[in-house]
């Protein structure tokens, strides 16, 4: 799942602030910190040198709060929250390492409280005011709330604290003079609240919406954040400690317990005993676990193992319930930081910086292809040539050939009343651009430009359809029925029209409809008819000719002897029988006839069956689960399988990844065939971006083509993207 880049020693600390991260280390009574990237590149240190006694260091609003005290350990402390209650001084340093303010006498713990754009609210008896650009500081009096209070977090522009058995909302004045009270409940006083006198701490298990959760010994209470009034209690759940969302699951691991819990059902929906931890060697042992970070359906772990007197970083995956990776060991402390910068993993243990890389759900050996380019509303590409037809204004569009942009002479109709460049090809030396139009009227239509290499419009044919690569013929269909002509210069292949859909390969002209196959000659006369009634399926596909037989996917595959009409071969394919029987995990199978050796490559979401066309025997059969669990074995969803030469294109949705967007296919892939194996997998559309803006990959267009070094594939939102082979 991921592999190690480096690890770096002397890192005491790790922040993240937006997409940054900064190292924290000491050096005797000094302090230096350093940004880093996520390529690991390192920037230069920046020394507190007048900083002493340093006991902890916090990052906030572009901020260095600095503790000092009289108590000093050699070591920098490894928490930000240091429990001595001894009088000490908070120094303000500047982002850039100079000193700027010391708040001296300062008991307990520091409060830093974003307000504003410019400052912070710092809190802990008094409540100052620090602007963080000018770095003044005001004393803006006596914090309001009097005793033991704990910090709970901010939220909607509210400042969340807990007294007691008193949840406590404080908003920042309209003066901006300090804050203010917003409301206070008191959960001891309503008749949910089983005893007042709490088994368990009362603390705030997460935010949710425009709600906030409240745990309180066996009991969940959810509170109208902005208003403080109490929604629903639910009882007989206890949950210790706070809870990491994504999405609406919440997420805990608590003395060995994992829970997941619905907050927008208001319900638990696991909760399970881990067990026993299973070390590298193999071995089980006793383990204590804290969850440090969520992300994209992973839970990040620190894990001590007391038997060995190590600890882990460790990825539970919520979907299968499992372990299903470890990082590497350290002896001296846990699992501090852990944080997710693209496809980078930065993780400290208060000794080391570790940084990994997230490799793609496949075996070892992949091929390695680096995304070069994005282009916005692309319709459609040519992979033979990497033309591409792409739309400028909403309705005006262009042909990208060679380089060279050329406006498209064709505008009748707008894309709103459902005219649709549907997509490009070549045609020997020329370019075709298919255009599909939709009317109530007329039905479906389509139509045929044909320009030259340099961009010049040649011809124009109208209610034309593809026969596909095997033919250089087209199909017409006009009111007195149905033939074929040359795309180049019109020129009619039959003598008369006949009243069915038309095939051709190498001289053979067949005509098909719901239920029956017709051979015909050049004429248009029929040479025989074949009945498809015994076979009926919605599925009717021509796969092509090979060793005298006419190939047709239906429910199976048969064959049909061209010179009898005849029923030859009838093929049972049962991954898609399979496919047919669980729709809702299939998008599509198709049958391929393969150009070096005429084999039929049948191919869904389960796995491949080859048939040889000579004898009608199956050749090899396998799953994708039995050859390459860990590459194409792990993608529970597969959309448009290509064959290109013994290579399988997809796009598809991984097992791990299926609960969080069933629907939203973001990765694609290449399968070989010869060696049984994914060779290559890339996220296209990075899960934050997909969870962000809906993008994804369409499981109706977005094929994946091969060309020469590169690959070509376009989204939902017609982006194209551009891969070159490293």
């Amino acid at each position: 799942m991921y592999k190690e880049l480096i690890a770096t020693n002397s890192v005491d600390l790790l922040f993240r602030e937006k997409d940054s991260i900064y190292s924290v280390t000491s050096y005797s009574c000094d302090i230096a910190f350093r940004p880093i990237s996520v390529d690991v590149d390192f920037g230069d240190r920046c020394f507190l040198k007048d900083s002493e006694n340093v006991k902890a260091i916090d990052l906030h609003e572009h901020l260095w709060l600095v503790e000092e005290g009289e108590d000093y350990e050699s070591e920098l402390c490894k928490t930000k929250k240091p429990a001595s209650l001894n009088p000490r001084t908070i120094s303000i340093y500047s982002f850039d390492g100079k000193h700027k303010y010391s708040l001296p006498e300062i008991k307990g713990e520091l409060h830093a409280l974003s307000a504003n754009e410019d400052w912070v609210y710092l809190v802990n008896e008094h409540v100052y005011g620090y602007n963080t650009d000018t770095h003044e500081c005001h004393d803006l009096g006596i914090f309001p709330l009097e005793g033991n209070f704990s910090y709970q977090g901010t939220y909607r522009g509210l400042h969340f604290f807990i007294q007691e058995s008193s949840l406590i909302a404080l908003r920042g004045s309209k003066e901006g003079k300090g804050l203010e009270e917003a409301y206070r409940i008191d959960l001891s006083k309503h008749d949910q609240l089983a005893t007042k006198d709490l088994s368990h701490p009362l603390h705030i298990l997460t935010f949710y919406q425009s709600e906030v959760w409240i745990s309180a010994s066996n009991q969940l209470y959810q509170i109208h954040t902005d208003t403080g009034e109490l929604l629903s209690t639910l009882k007989d759940i206890s949950i210790p400690e706070e809870m990491l969302l994504e999405g609406a699951l919440g997420y805990s691991i608590s003395s060995g317990i994992y829970r997941v819990f619905d907050f927008k059902k208001h319900r638990l929906l696991s909760e399970k005993q881990l067990g026993l931890f299973t070390t590298y060697e193999g071995q089980e042992y006793s383990a204590e676990y804290t969850l440090k970070l969520v992300h994209e359906g992973f839970l990040y772990t620190s894990v001590y193992v007391p038997d060995l007197n190590e600890h882990y970083l460790a990825v539970f995956d919520t979907q299968k319930e499992e372990f299903c990776w470890y990082g590497i060991t350290t002896y001296r402390a846990p699992i501090d930081s852990v944080y997710i910068l693209g496809d980078r993993l930065i993780s400290c243990d208060g000794v080391r910086a570790h940084f990994y890389q997230r490799t793609a759900p496949t075996a070892p050996g992949m091929d390695e292809y680096i995304k070069i380019k994005k282009i916005q509303n692309v319709l459609d590409i040519d992979p033979a040539t990497g033309n591409y037809i792409y739309m400028k204004g909403g309705s005006e569009f262009y042909l990208s050939l060679n380089g060279v942009q050329i406006n498209i002479d064709f505008k009748p109709y707008s894309i709103v009343q459902g005219t649709w460049p549907e997509f490009i090809t070549t045609i020997g030396n020329y370019i075709g651009v298919w255009w599909k139009r939709s009317s109530k009227e007329n039905g479906r239509k389509n139509k045929l430009q044909i320009y030259s290499s340099e961009g010049e419009l040649l011809n124009e044919f109208k209610e034309v359809y593809s026969l596909g690569p095997q033919s250089t013929y087209i199909g017409r269909r006009d009111q007195e029925g149905h033939n074929l002509i040359s795309p180049i210069d019109g020129t009619e292949l039959l003598t008369k029209r006949v009243p069915y859909r038309l095939y051709e390969e190498n001289g053979l002209i067949f005509g098909y409809s719901e239920t029956k196959i017709h051979r015909l000659d050049h004429t248009g006369d029929v040479i025989w008819t074949c009945s498809l009634d015994a076979v009926a399926s919605k599925k009717r596909e021509i796969i092509g000719i090979a060793h005298g037989m006419l190939w047709i996917q239906l429910a199976d595959i048969i064959g049909i002897n061209i010179e009898t009409g005849e029923i030859t071969h009838q093929l049972s394919d049962c991954y898609v029988h399979v496919a047919n029987e669980y729709s809702e995990l299939y998008q599509e199978h198709a049958c391929y006839l393969r150009d070096t050796d005429k084999a039929i490559i049948a191919i869904s979401c389960f796995g491949v069956k080859i048939f040889d066309t000579a004898t009608a025997e199956c050749i090899e059969s396998y799953s994708f689960q039995n050859v390459d669990p860990q590459g194409m074995g792990r993608f529970s969803l597969c959309s448009l399988p290509i064959l290109q030469g013994n290579s399988l294109t997809f796009v598809g949705t991984p097992m791990e990844e299926r609960r969080l967007y069933l629907s939203m296919n973001g990765w694609a892939g290449i399968f070989d065939l010869k060696a049984r194996k994914m060779v290559w997998a890339d996220s296209v559309i990075p899960w934050q971006e997909k969870k962000e803006t809906t993008r994804r990959l369409d499981p109706k267009m977005s094929r994946l083509y091969i060309s020469g070094d590169k690959l070509y594939i376009i989204d939902f939102d017609y982006i194209l993207y551009i891969y070159q082979r490293k």
